[in-house]
C-alpha cells in the first residue's frame, strides 16, 4: 500500500502497518488530553500551583494599570 511512496522499502509486513496504527492512536490521545487539560485543568484546590502562578500573573497586570 505505501510502497513507492515512503523512501525506503516501505512496510515489510503486516505488522508494520498495526504498529504505525497504535503510534498514531497513541500520538492522538496524547494530543486530545493536553489540550482538554490545558483548556479546562479541573484542579479547584486554591493552593495548587496552577493557582499561585495565576494569582501572581493578576497582581503584576493590576499593579501596571494603577501606573
Amino acid at each position: 500500500m505505501l510502497k513507492n511512496i515512503t523512501h525506503g522499502t516501505g512496510p515489510q509486513s503486516e505488522w508494520d502497518y498495526v504498529i504505525i496504527i497504535i503510534g498514531i492512536i497513541i500520538v492522538c490521545l496524547t494530543l486530545f488530553y493536553s489540550v482538554k487539560f490545558l483548556v479546562r485543568p479541573q484542579e479547584k484546590d486554591p493552593d495548587h500551583i496552577k493557582n499561585i502562578v495565576v494569582n501572581e500573573g493578576r497582581l503584576v497586570n493590576e499593579s501596571d494599570s494603577y501606573s
